[in-house]
């Protein structure tokens, strides 16, 4: 690349000439100039990796589990009224609109049991989802003495589906304490 003279510099040199008769000679700068284009250097430093806890899948798992468990606290509700209810007038074990609604009650909640049993977890929340199977397992048990005993108004299969009912609804209770504390443990 040549370097051009500025203006100033061409002026001196003609003006010398001008005086002396003679063009001035111009040695060549001893300068080099070295353009070096270098690439910015790498980001050599990885950035710490982020860990989101919890991750998708786990988070998906655990929205259907919710959404699961508020079934089964509402359905367990609704068991506790309807028998809470006949336990005061035990004429209702004979009245349509009573086993009618009992009846769906149950079948809500085995219902809800079996959606927990399908609920694909992932290998991370192993605990939570063995907690919740563990729930399903008891309301499952459990409907099954109620409608013993409701078809055979046995009132001993009525209260062992309360006992169990009963342990199903204390665990329920770990498994949002289970989900809010999952991510600590890591």
């Amino acid at each position: 690349m040549k370097k051009l003279l500025s203006m100033p510099t061409i002026a001196v040199l003609l003006l010398a000439a001008c005086t002396t008769g003679e063009a001035p000679t111009i040695a060549p700068p001893n300068i080099t100039m070295t353009t070096m284009i270098t690439p910015a250097p790498a980001n050599t430093t990885t950035p710490p990796a982020v860990d989101t806890c919890p991750t998708d899948a786990e988070q998906f798992y655990f929205g259907q589990l919710e959404e699961q468990t508020t079934n089964l606290a509402v359905g367990s509700a609704e068991i506790a009224r309807l028998f809470l209810k006949a336990g005061n007038d035990p004429l209702l074990f004979f009245d349509d609109d009573w086993i009618l609604d009992t009846t769906i009650a149950l079948a809500v909640l085995d219902a809800t049991a079996g959606a927990i049993f399908e609920l694909v977890a992932p290998a991370s929340a192993s605990s939570v989802n063995e907690l919740a199977r563990q729930v399903a397992r008891l309301v499952t048990e459990a409907v099954d003495y109620y409608t013993t005993g409701i078809d055979n108004i046995d009132s001993a299969e009525i209260e062992t589906g309360d006992g169990l009912i009963l342990r199903a609804t204390e665990d329920l209770d770990e498994i949002p304490q289970a989900m809010i504390g999952f991510c600590a443990g890591r």
